[in-house]
């Protein structure tokens, strides 16, 4: 590690001159999740030596606190998050309270040997310090492989429960189809979370692994398939079973603790599995982890079994896996279901593959104008290629990336007990203290030029110094109580932020904001926006919003600094009925908490009303309705014949002022499966209905008939143009040859859209021909053909071709002029 690390610096010091300048358009967020994926499987990251000894113990240590201590290379740049592998093979780097997860031998260098300190605990006390939170990082079924055994110890899993350990191929997993194992992994997340002041856990891509038979489940599969699920199904059901008893299990203990996982960075790439989630298709990549190690990501997402996504988006942008569309793609998909997404960028590769410091920027850039609700987040693997390679740490720690501290996005989710003021605020020479009421709280530190104290944006990134679970701080260099303001907020562990307290002001009495709208009792459109009067000098708001008058039933808990709260954000609100009931806190300096009044509201969900979800026998003219929310909202109907809603499956968009409209003329076909919604767009916000399907109504469809040319005509013209009387359709299927048994390669074919009575055939030779016909029922399905047709064609030299009109042709011939419009053969001028 010394080596490295002074390597490390004399690069900095011979480019120093010669790194490359990036621009940026915005200044850092306040709100970003700032993570590295910390591995300790083959020691990758950490620790560089192996063994209990003092010696080791002490380095071991230092390189902890190098990572995460205050002045470690986290906090020097501005990271606030670090998923720590705390078990890469059923082993543990921390003190686990089951015989089979022995202390780790990445860790000792002997599986078993008991190290002479607790890395995990060291960890989070290093990390706290300095307002680093520590994720405990889990595999929560890989046992061993073939170059990594496990099998040494008598305690070891293959020795007490063989019947749990399966092979697949070259890797050994605890059998994620056995019931037993899954209470394991409850029962391994729960020893550290109980036992550690971890942030968050988080599971990376390890589930099912290619390779495992049916025979090790079998048994399995046939006594605990209560729902006749296909084997497929169900054991995908048996990981989400898993997530969702180990998400239940941590919010049961300690609810702030965050819970994550990290899965394969594409999913979803079939529309008949996205269907199942009203989602679109993942735009690019292959979706390999479905079906091949059975983990099904959108689930989690879908059901709130998990409070973040990290998928590992490990390409560039541009890529034929493209980072660029994906990622988008992830944060829409986590908002949908209200769960963040924080994106994992591959930097191991970092100089190949188009990694570079460039491509960095970019994705950053991505993810910042791609995420809502303010909670941008990526999560770098491994770590030490960001902090060793120079180029790459110098653009983020002074490159215009992450030129400021930040705190991570606020879980909106969860019920959290507002929080008041610190007290006893002082300073010694360089150190600020306080004290505080709770120990389960962490606290950022804000330091104003005290020229713009009246002034200044307090939430601004720009004045935050730092964040520490402490109640000390060191300030930073040029900072006193003389030249600027100094405050502390308290942040409790769900990440929402109150009121300030600046050292050396008198505390105020506290101040209350008044509701605005929706009325007291009224009854509104469902999302809408909670309103209120602005406080000067609030930092930001927060919005309770509940099923009960009393607040013992909260379903929003969320701050912000606007004077308005979008509802659309909460899923509970969108689709809900009844009665609710809201009211707002400011957070002021120096005054504690003081709630407004409270309101209620009765809701109706926004969404299509006319035709109903899953109607059939729909007209291919139908009109649509919805719920109107105001007569200042605008809308965007869009239809569709998936639920992507996009490129060519998109059909139908349009733009409207009122909240009805019919569809005209030939956009819809018969039979046919269609998908609508509606966005409603306003000064506060825009959000989207439920997509909804319908059905258009089945007509009897018959094979066409052919009126121009006649059989054994002579046609005349230049181009040979065939012409069928109307019936209903959805298009035709045109087919001309010179022979009466139309064979494959001689044969021309052609089809039109619905309406489309002529279908033309150019450059074609002189003779005699035969038409055919059929009749479109829907795609790919036709009726027979029509009677054969045989003509002779003869082509006029010396023809003028004007295009008039879409489906209008004009044709000047010696026999006179004609008009084909939608079909219909017009005589202009005759001979």
């Amino acid at each position: 590690m010394k080596k490295i690390l002074s390597l490390s610096l004399s690069l900095s010091l011979s480019l120093s001159l010669s790194l490359p300048t990036y621009a940026w358009d915005s200044a850092c967020p306040k709100r970003e999740f700032r993570a590295t994926w910390f591995q300790t499987l083959d020691h990758a990251d950490f620790p560089s030596q192996q063994g209990v000894d003092d010696a080791t113990t002490a380095n071991q240590k230092a390189q902890l606190e190098r990572f995460l201590s205050p002045t470690g290379h986290y906090n020097t740049g501005n990271m606030n998050v670090c998923f720590m592998q705390v078990r890469p093979m059923c082993d543990a780097f921390y003190r686990s309270s089951f015989p089979e997860e022995p202390w780790s031998r990445y860790l000792t260098g002997k599986r078993g040997a008991e190290p002479k300190y607790d890395p995990l605990a060291y960890a989070i006390e290093q990390g706290h310090k300095g307002g680093v939170a520590v994720y405990a990082w889990l595999n929560p079924y890989r046992f061993a492989t073939a170059t990594r055994m496990a099998d040494t110890l008598a305690t070891d899993y293959t020795r007490t429960h063989p019947d749990w350990v399966v092979q697949c191929g070259d890797i050994w997993i605890l059998n994620p189809s056995n019931p037993e194992v899954r209470q394991r992994v409850v029962d391994v997340v729960m020893d550290i979370v109980n036992h550690y002041d971890v942030d968050g856990i988080v599971f990376d891509d390890y589930f099912y692994q290619s390779g495992y038979q049916n025979a090790y489940d079998d048994d399995f599969y046939k006594a605990n398939n209560p729902d006749g699920l296909n084997r497929a199904d169900w054991r995908r059901q048996q990981v989400n079973l898993m997530v969702k008893e180990v998400n239940e299990a941590i919010k049961a203990s300690k609810p702030w603790v965050r819970f994550g996982i990290g899965p394969a960075g594409v999913a979803c790439t079939s529309q008949s599995v996205a269907n199942l989630y009203g989602i679109p298709a993942c735009p690019a990549g292959s979706d390999w982890q479905y079906n091949g190690i059975y983990s099904d990501p959108v689930n989690w997402l879908y059901n709130q079994y998990i409070d973040f996504i990290a998928p590992q988006v490990y390409w560039a942008i541009g890529n034929s896996t493209d980072y660029g569309l994906i990622t988008p793609w992830w944060y829409d998909v986590a908002y949908k279901f209200g769960r963040h997404a924080y994106i994992s960028q591959s930097v191991s590769d970092y100089g190949k593959n188009g990694k570079n410091a460039s491509e960095i920027q970019r994705e950053i850039r991505l993810n910042r104008t791609s995420c809502h609700e303010d909670a941008p987040g990526y999560v770098f693997f491994p770590t030490l290629p960001l902090i060793n390679n120079v180029r790459l740490t110098t653009f983020t720690k002074s490159g215009s990336v992450y030129t400021t501290k930040c705190l991570p996005p606020a879980m909106t989710w969860y019920v959290a007990e507002p929080q008041g003021l610190v007290n006893d605020l002082a300073v010694n020479g360089s150190t600020l203290s306080w004290n505080y009421t709770s120990d389960n709280v962490k606290f950022a530190i804000y330091a104003i030029p005290a020229a713009d104290r009246a002034t200044a944006d307090l939430t601004s990134a720009q004045n935050l110094c730092g964040v520490t679970y402490s109640r000390s701080f060191q300030l930073p260099d040029g900072i006193t109580s003389a030249s600027h303001a100094i405050a502390v907020t308290v942040v409790d562990r769900y990440d929402n932020e109150y009121a300030p307290r600046f050292l050396g002001e008198a505390l105020l009495s506290p101040v209350a904001t008044t509701l605005v709208s929706p009325a007291d009792q009224a009854h509104v459109v469902m999302p809408s926006a909670l309103r209120w009067n602005t406080i000067p000098d609030a930092m930001n708001y927060t919005v309770q919003v509940a099923r009960n008058p009393n607040f013992t039933d909260v379903i929003v808990n969320a701050q912000t600094d606007e004077a308005f709260l979008s509802m659309n954000k909460f899923a509970a609100l969108c689709g809900g009925t009844g009665s609710f009931y809201w009211r707002v806190a400011a957070s002021v300096a120096n005054r504690e908490c003081c709630w407004s009044e409270t309101r209620s509201f009765s809701g109706a969900p926004f969404c299509l009303t006319t035709p109903a979800d899953g109607a059939n026998a729909v007209s291919v003219n139908p009109t649509i309705e919805w719920v109107q929310v105001d007569d200042n909202t605008e809308y965007r109907l869009e239809i569709a014949t998936s639920n992507s809603f996009r490129g060519t499956d998109l059909i139908f968009s349009q733009n409207l002022t009122t909240n009805r409209y019919q569809v005209e003329g030939d956009v819809l076909n018969f039979n046919t499966l269609y998908y609508a919604r509606v966005t409603a767009n306003n000064a506060l916000m825009s959000f989207t209905s439920p997509s909804i399907t319908f059905t258009t109504e089945n007509v009897e469809m018959v094979a066409p008939e052919i009126v121009s040319p006649t059989d054994n005509s002579i046609l005349e013209a230049p181009k040979i143009a065939i012409q069928v009387k109307p019936t209903p359709n959805n298009g035709f299927y045109f087919q001309v040859s010179t022979s009466a048994t139309f064979p494959p390669r001689t044969t021309k074919k052609l089809m039109t859209a619905r309406g489309e009575l002529v279908g033309e055939f150019d450059n074609l030779t002189e003779g005699v021909w035969y038409a055919r016909v059929a009749t479109q029922k829907a795609a790919n399905d036709y009726t027979d053909f029509s009677p054969v047709v045989c003509f002779t064609f003869k082509k006029t030299t010396g023809i003028q071709d004007v295009y008039l009109l879409p489906r209008a042709t004009k044709y000047i011939t010696p026999q006179g002029l004609f008009i084909y419009f939608d079909g219909h053969k017009y005589t202009v001028l005759g001979q």
